[in-house]
């Protein structure tokens, strides 16, 4: 698919009332399954090329964790679950991305998903350090590869 015909396909795209000020696409060649269209790409927020080997594991804690989620913007019981399983894995990651952002910004979200190895880097700066400690307790990664967003 060409970027001229991402309208034709995605008639959100075409709407006037919708804007960005960019649009991430990226093109699926898979090479561990067979290309289906709930696999296609884009997704709301993350373009990611890769393979999530503890995707199951991070599905199931986004389910137990579903309960404790809450936003101001939200109504939480109408966006539940969060996190699809019947997609790819990297739909996954973007419903737990989006699912986050209902209550933190995007990049602290970024960072909790997708943190950098931190642990034997003697530079890392101390408060950023504890952020990632913290957090960890709280929040499994869910990839340790780059991601576009």
């Amino acid at each position: 698919m060409t970027p001229e015909n991402l309208p034709r396909f995605f008639l959100d795209l075409a709407d006037p009332r919708f804007e960005s000020s960019l649009a991430v696409f990226h093109q699926r060649f898979s090479t561990n399954t067979w290309p289906q269209w709930k696999l296609a790409q884009p997704f709301r927020f993350l373009a990611h090329n890769g393979e999530i080997n503890t995707v199951q594991g991070n599905r199931n804690w986004a389910r137990a964790r579903e309960r404790i989620m809450a936003s101001p913007h939200l109504d939480m019981d109408a966006v539940r679950p969060i996190v699809q399983t019947d997609g790819s894995d990297s739909m996954s990651l973007d419903n737990m991305l989006e699912g986050l952002m209902g209550g933190i910004p995007l990049f602290r979200a970024l960072r909790l998903l997708v943190p950098p190895a931190w642990q034997n880097v003697d530079s890392t700066d101390k408060d950023l350090r504890a952020f990632y400690e913290f957090n960890s307790m709280h929040m499994e990664p869910w990839m340790a590869r780059p991601a576009s967003c």
